[in-house]
């Protein structure tokens, strides 16, 4: 099936059609925030309900997965060589986690890169990286000072652009009940 574009055709003549139009726009604009608002006032009771329902059963599975965790630490044992152990009603297991690098005590990562940063560039270099990317306010800041010229950007396969978009802002408008 093939698409249809839809083309939009100028049905506005006059400044006063526009400021109408606005009118319009700032009404339904108000209108859509009034019943938005009581929407979200309500929803927030609903949540606010339902967490006072919830919050008994929550605190029991918390309090149970504590006990659960701690009782497993502790009889490590009866996994034997497995990470896992299959019970009636659920699976236990220990799962490895991602590595990380952490700092040791009494340094930071920071201070830890300065270290290895003081090392044999060919021992520990590749443990250290330089991000390189465009300065683009520099860019910017150039072209504006007339230092970059258009055909310069162009030999650096750039150029520097401005779009310009179209917006409007509304005046305060009364909704009256009808």
């Amino acid at each position: 099936m093939a698409r249809k574009r839809v083309v939009e055709r100028l049905e506005l003549g006059s400044r006063e059609e526009v400021d109408n139009a606005l009118k319009t726009i700032a009404v339904n604009t108000n209108k859509i925030k009034e019943r938005q608002a009581i929407y979200n006032a309500d929803e927030h009771e609903r949540r606010q309900a339902l967490n006072v329902e919830l919050a008994p059963l929550q605190n029991e599975k918390e309090h149970l997965e504590t006990q659960v965790r701690m009782y497993c630490e502790q009889n490590r044992h009866e996994f034997g060589k497995k990470k896992s152990l299959e019970l009636a009603h659920g699976i236990l297991s220990f799962r490895l986690g991602t590595k990380k690098v952490k700092a040791i005590r009494k340094f930071t990562l920071k201070s830890a890169l300065e270290t290895i940063l003081g090392l044999p560039q060919a021992t520990f270099g590749r443990y250290v990286r330089t991000k390189q990317e465009l300065n683009r306010e520099a860019i910017i800041e150039d072209e504006n000072s007339g230092l970059l010229e258009e055909e310069q950007l162009k030999t650096m396969g750039l150029q520097v652009v401005q779009e310009e978009t179209f917006g409007y802002d509304l005046k305060d408008v009364a909704v009256s009940p009808k």
